[in-house]
């Protein structure tokens, strides 16, 4: 039996759909990791997935809660989400493989 090696990106989505918080914000790497997951992310069309709603970091301003979604390719990498979450709680985390989302909301 081979071991699971691929990101849960469609549950972690799923698990977001279901809550009332549908704004995302992508954390990864490095840019180039960025470019890809944004690009995936918005090639998703599932119906489930329509209502979520992609957050760039210089929106922030107008979301009360986000979810971090944080893709984690490599052992040692850490969800850093900076100065960009400065004003916000860490509310919730919820693992994945290879994924995890964390809920924020507004100080």
């Amino acid at each position: 039996m081979r071991k699971n090696s691929k990101p849960e990106f469609n549950k972690s989505l799923e698990y977001i759909s279901k809550s009332k918080n549908k704004n995302i914000v992508l954390i990864s790497s490095n840019k180039d990791s960025d470019e890809w997951m944004i690009n995936y992310f918005k090639k998703i069309s599932y119906s489930k997935y329509k209502s979520l709603i992609y957050i760039e970091n210089n929106q922030f301003d107008s979301v009360q809660n986000i979810w971090a979604v944080c893709y984690l390719p490599l052992n040692y990498f850490k969800c850093d989400t900076g100065k960009d979450f400065e004003n916000f709680k860490l509310i919730s985390i919820k693992k994945f493989h290879l994924v995890n989302i964390i809920l924020y909301k507004k100080i």
